[in-house]
């Protein structure tokens, strides 16, 4: 058992040194894919090939370092409700759903590396090469679930044991019957969302990981339609969907987000924002919120966002005098701001589900963005002044202007990724590249604090963080696409355009339905699962998806911290030792602000089509 336990770890730290290699080169191609256009008369042919190539094994590496973590994120408010006996079945059962999915993807992605291994692409590169990285990533996955799970069954008694075991044995069984060589049932195509919908809820009720919840439900209703053909097809989407030069922006700005936090650098911008609106009610909350913004520029993430500056300033909030309730709802808050401001990773995503401009997209989020930073800032100054929050202290300038030069390196950053996007200097996934590059040549030169290990914990940091982001992007793509196999586009428009409103209305009633989705799943989840079935009815309903677009991401900064499912308010419980529903409710006047704040953007669009039509974008 020790044996197996300490071969986990060795083999988790050698991926993550294969990781940080991977990142390496990934960053080096595209740097050389720059260099190649401006200097060398044209980039080279394959570098989009391999840096597409070394995202998809940065998933599944990153992915297994995930599962060793136990870090994948999961809907666990049904299950923490239940007694402890059956809490554990659910959590066998959860289990259970993951070594099905580990096993599924380990067996037919062997399968499909053989039989890719003839096929070269117009590069010269056998397609082998990038669909192996499916079976070694889940044969990975698959050996740190079962030490997982041995460790927790040596620590149960025998009647607890079988509890345990039980469902996890009925759950493999019956998906490995389901997708074995002969069709069971031949159910329908027609009839498919019913069992795949019950199988998905289920699986995210027991605490079933995100990304093998959809995969999960996916396989065994794709196995009972076409069992035949289903386990090849299925495995070859989980990575071919992932095959987008877009998303390599992904890895890059979460790893420059990662550094920035792990640095010197997030203190020095909190103590920038503090010099600046320290002297109002409220300063250091409002100082909160203008470095979550900043450091949204930099990040592109809600996650990294409120991860990073939850360290940060809970800790200050509560000694200046605000309950940690505060401190907590408010940073959750402050977080949504990470999916707001360009170079928000959900509107690449957005970007490449639609096929628009990453530019105009990001131009348009500017405004909107701002106007939640005013309204959010304008809440903690009235909340402050009402209840008496907090200290406040006199601005001096001398301060103010030292603080600046200290934060100017980090603060660069922003210079870099927005002026050369919105200049075209290069393209979102470049400027991910360039922004990494120079994050880790100021934490290693000017932002290394003495004695502190900076590399380290953020290349795990990093790593895990990019897995478990990218197998659900995989995951959720590859249940978009068993939807749109079976006509699930053509239903939901049919059910939109029965509504016979305007298109006012319309938008209204789709935003409220993407704020109840984004409770329960990531923004990119939603963005990759519901926008291609949408994408239709927007286009007869003439939508502008720069409009469409910004709403979305409202919306999903409102899931983000609805209890009792708000991704930020699980963060910020986690990390800073408060009650999610405690924190929720001192979310709520933030919730309202905004709603306040989509009302005005769905009922007045220019506030998001005016900057893109200025920058002729």
């Amino acid at each position: 058992m020790r044996f197996l336990e300490w071969l986990s770890k060795r083999l988790t730290a050698l991926t993550i040194c294969l990781c940080v290699l991977a990142l390496a080169g990934l960053v080096g191609v595209v740097l050389y894919e720059i260099i190649g256009r401006e200097f060398l008369a044209g980039a080279r042919p394959w570098t989009n090939d391999v840096s597409d190539y070394l995202f998809i094994w940065l998933v599944f590496l990153g992915g297994s370092v995930a599962v060793a973590d136990r870090s994948e994120p999961s809907i666990g408010v049904v299950i923490d409700r239940l007694p402890e006996r059956v809490r554990r079945a659910c959590v066998g059962a959860a289990d259970g759903v993951s070594v099905f999915v580990f096993s599924y993807l380990l067996i037919y992605g062997w399968k499909l590396t053989a039989f890719l291994a003839p096929t070269m692409t117009q590069s010269g590169f056998s397609f082998a090469l990038v669909a192996a990285a499916v079976p070694v990533g889940a044969g990975l996955m698959l050996f740190h679930k079962l030490v997982h799970l041995s460790g927790t069954l040596a620590r149960l008694q025998a009647r607890q044991g079988a509890l345990f075991l039980f469902p996890c044995a009925a759950v493999v069984a019956a998906g490995f019957i389901a997708v074995g060589e002969h069709s069971l049932g031949n159910v329908s195509q027609g009839s498919v969302y019913l069992p795949l919908l019950a199988i998905l809820i289920a699986a995210l009720a027991l605490g079933t990981p995100i990304g093998e919840a959809l995969l999960g439900a996916a396989a065994i209703t794709y196995g009972l339609t076409d069992a035949l053909s289903s386990g090849l097809a299925l495995t070859q989407q989980v990575y071919s969907e992932l095959d987008v030069f877009t998303f390599v922006a992904i890895p890059l700005f979460l790893l420059t987000g990662v550094i920035i936090a792990h640095s010197a650098a997030a203190p020095r911008l909190s103590e920038f924002c503090k010099s600046l609106v320290g002297w109002v009610p409220g300063g250091l909350a409002v100082a909160d919120i203008a470095a979550s913004a900043i450091f949204a520029d930099i990040s592109g993430s809600a996650v990294a966002d409120t991860v990073a500056l939850t360290h940060t300033f809970v800790p200050e909030l509560v000694a200046d005098g605000y309950p940690l309730e505060f401190a907590g709802g408010m940073q959750a808050a402050a977080g949504t701001l990470g999916i707001l401001y360009p170079p928000s990773i959900s509107m690449l995503l957005f970007a490449s589900v639609t096929s628009t401009s990453v530019g105009a997209l990001f131009a348009a989020l500017v405004v909107p963005a701002v106007l939640v930073t005013v309204s959010f800032s304008v809440v903690c100054i009235v909340i402050a002044k009402r209840r008496g929050y907090g200290s406040r202290g006199a601005f001096r300038p001398r301060s103010a202007g030292i603080a600046l030069w200290r934060a100017v390196p980090a603060i660069a950053t922003l210079a870099i990724v927005l002026g050369g996007l919105f200049e075209g200097i290069f393209t979102a996934t470049e400027a991910g590249a360039v922004a990494a590059t120079y994050s880790l040549l100021i934490a290693g030169l000017g932002y290394r604090e003495r004695g502190k290990r900076t590399f380290a914990p953020a290349a795990k940091t990093a790593v895990s963080t990019i897995g478990r982001v990218g197998f659900i992007i995989s995951a959720a793509l590859v249940f978009g696409w068993y939807l749109v196999q079976n006509n699930g586009p053509q239903r939901l428009i049919g059910a939109i355009t029965g509504l016979h409103a305007s298109v006012d209305v319309t938008l209204l009633v789709l935003t409220l339905f993407l704020i109840v989705i984004s409770t329960v799943a990531e923004s990119s989840t939603t963005i990759l699962v519901v926008v291609p079935l949408l994408l239709p009815s927007l286009a007869i309903m003439n939508v502008n998806l720069l409009h469409f677009g910004v709403l979305l991401q409202l919306a999903a900064a409102t899931g983000l911290i609805l209890p009792p499912l708000g991704l930020c308010l699980f963060l910020v419980s986690s990390a800073a030792g408060v009650s999610i529903m405690a924190a929720g409710r001192a979310a709520v006047p933030f919730v309202i602000t905004l709603g306040v704040n989509i009302a005005l953007v769905l009922f007045l669009p220019q506030l998001t089509t005016t900057l893109p039509r200025l920058l002729n974008l």
